[in-house]
């Protein structure tokens, strides 16, 4: 691996390796390709670094996503995600049918397909917005790279998986606000 990234871990687990990836000099780059590669097939998942991201537009993303999850509930709840449309905040999902504290902003969809759900989008946060679709269409641009060097790794053709794909998926942004502890409740106490 190009590097390997530890993680302290609480005592009582063991310390944590992460394979830590150059990928900026894919498509072309033969080692990232191999290291991608063996890092899915040993661990299942891994860190890139020169992924092409701007600083700037990483400072950008948080400051706006920690801004709007700074909002209180009802100011969040106008952009809330319903069962007509899953595009917005939401802050009521069940894990193994227990109430989770995640909150998340979902959107996106209509980006690429203009029949699917519209995003919805706080009208308190006027950067918001094209914060957000710049995040994701550089998000776009690495994961297709990324897409390209499994593939090459894979001996697929990627111009044929990647039109396989009708939308790609950008992880939300989320937060897990602090609470006291309750029995119904899963996620970290503050």
């Amino acid at each position: 691996m190009s590097e390997v990234v530890s993680v302290e871990s609480a005592d009582r687990l063991p310390r944590l390796t992460v394979p830590t990836i150059d990928v900026g000099g894919l498509p072309d780059a033969t080692l990232a390709i191999h290291e991608i590669a063996l890092a899915a097939e040993e661990w299942g998942f891994f860190q890139i670094v020169n992924h092409g991201i701007a600083p700037e537009l990483s400072d950008r993303f948080l400051a706006q996503v920690r801004l709007f999850f700074a909002f209180d509930t009802p100011s969040k709840h106008r952009v809330l995600r319903s069962q007509d449309n899953p595009m917005g905040f939401y802050d009521n999902e069940l894990t193994k049918n227990t109430r989770d504290w995640k909150e998340v902003f979902d959107y996106g969809a209509d980006l690429r397909d203009p029949a699917a759900a519209a995003s919805r989008w706080p009208a308190d946060l006027p950067l918001f917005r094209r914060t957000m679709i710049a995040w994701y269409d550089a998000c776009e641009t690495v994961s297709f790279t990324l897409l390209a060097a499994i593939s090459a790794a894979l001996d697929l053709i990627s111009h044929k998986v990647r039109s396989s794909l009708s939308l790609l998926f950008v992880v939300p942004p989320g937060a897990y606000p602090p609470r006291s502890p309750r029995r119904s409740w899963l996620g970290l106490c503050s």
